[in-house]
């Protein structure tokens, strides 16, 4: 059977004198109904694409996108294979005939993103690599102000003002975000590391997405409302010694009568990086390490041992964990 192919031509303008436009051509494999041109060139039209030309096949057609500068703006040729299982293969995705309104949509997401999105591979948070990159590096400038006390949309703002990545709120939590103080100094911190501590004492959460047409963007959530929300802290092939040099570091130590919160404190200073805590799952357990009378024998111990004796007296835990700039801070949770 002869192969066939239908090309579609659509322009978008918008009333704009300067506009991106895609053709669409459809290659037909063989094996295909020889009515399968004209059904689909109906539910195009009935989908809002028309002006439906059919002919010929050519000789090396398949699935891919071009991207061709004109002088009102960027045409992307499209080309897809419609298989003989009556499905239309496009670089990235594949179609049914019943599916001609999400085709019109990937057709739109070329004319807002262009080639390269349609077909780059993705990972964490559904970005690119050069998108992920972008984001961590981005994320990973440091507060350069003190934020403990402070009103948390500050910390909100600053980020977006000095990282370049926009923030959107959710309608929902806006409000509630506006009456929030931080409750830590993360002066120092990266603002990733930094806004996503300061958000999860709150019960709420930040991931990055990247809107069609947009530069990727920060969303802030109800933690619950997020699948996989920044982390606090990201892997690092550094061993512990090199990593927190001073948390191996023995000494002479005796503690009684003394809270929790204090003998933390009294560490902190020492151990040359922020100590912070996980206050969304203290106060979900009712742990107030101020209330929280902690004992030590007198012993020689190494200041990492000593904290994980005096957190385990309190169910804790604590370890040392790094930003996206590398900046090492001990992070206490349950």
């Amino acid at each position: 059977m002869e192969r066939i192919v239908a090309t579609v031509l659509v322009v978008c303008c918008a009333g704009a004198a300067f506009a991106d436009s895609y053709s669409l051509t459809i290659v037909t494999d063989k094996g295909v109904a020889i009515t399968a041109p004209q059904e689909w060139s109906r539910r195009l039209a009935n989908a809002g694409i028309s002006s439906v030309r059919i002919r010929s096949g050519r000789p090396g057609d398949q699935a891919d996108i071009e991207e061709t500068p004109l002088a009102t703006g960027t045409l992307y040729r499209v080309t897809g294979v419609l298989t003989s299982g009556g499905k239309l293969a496009l670089p990235g995705e594949s179609f049914t005939i019943g599916q001609t309104a999400k085709l019109r949509d990937y057709l739109d997401r070329v004319l807002a993103d262009g080639a390269q999105a349609m077909t780059a591979e993705r990972g964490r948070y559904g970005l690119t690599k050069e998108q992920f990159e972008h984001a961590f590096t981005e994320l990973g400038k440091p507060i350069r102000f003190s934020t403990k006390g402070k009103p948390l949309g500050a910390l909100v703002d600053k980020l977006s003002a000095e990282t370049g990545v926009s923030v959107t709120i959710d309608p929902l939590v806006a409000p509630t975000l506006s009456r929030l103080t931080c409750r830590d100094e993360l002066q120092s911190l990266s603002y990733g590391c930094g806004l996503a501590i300061a958000l999860k004492a709150e019960g709420l959460a930040m991931a990055p997405e990247k809107p069609r047409g947009k530069p990727v963007q920060a969303a802030i959530r109800l933690a619950g409302d997020i699948d996989d929300a920044w982390p606090i802290g990201w892997p690092t092939k550094a061993r512990g010694t090199e990593l927190a040099p001073k948390m191996f570091e023995k000494i002479n130590v005796e503690i009684d009568g003394f809270s929790l919160q204090e003998a933390v404190d009294a560490i902190g200073l020492r151990i040359e990086m922020p100590v912070l805590w996980d206050h969304a799952a203290l106060d979900a357990k009712r742990i107030d390490p101020a209330e929280v009378q902690v004992k030590l024998p007198r012993a020689n111990m190494a200041y990492h041992r000593i904290l994980s004796r005096l957190l385990f007296q309190a169910r804790l835990r604590g370890e040392v964990r790094v930003d996206e700039s590398g900046t090492t801070f001990y992070w206490i949770y349950r």
